[in-house]
């Protein structure tokens, strides 16, 4: 099986690369050891309260990039014709 990495060709495809790397950077090293300290948040452990931040990002971005690439399934949720009763 050939392993290659295609660039994206559009620039809904680079924005959606650039979504993507953003999200992966803000929960590694240099962001994590920011938020490493002894500090309670919501009774939490502050870098515990980033955590469960970084996965409703990563939804955010998840959901941020089907908009984007139009890429939304079947459905739309966000169709208002759907939210009418209509058929198409």
């Amino acid at each position: 099986m050939d392993m290659s990495f295609r660039a994206p060709t559009t620039a809904k495809g680079w924005i959606s690369i650039g979504i993507i790397v953003l999200v992966l950077l803000s929960g590694i090293w240099p962001v994590i050891a920011l938020f490493d300290a002894n500090t309670l948040a919501f009774g939490l452990p502050l870098l515990m309260v980033w955590s469960i931040a970084v996965l409703f990002i990563t939804t955010a971005a998840m959901v941020v990039i089907n908009r984007i690439t139009g890429d939304m399934g079947d459905v739309d949720p966000l169709d208002a014709a759907a939210d009418a009763g209509e058929e198409a």
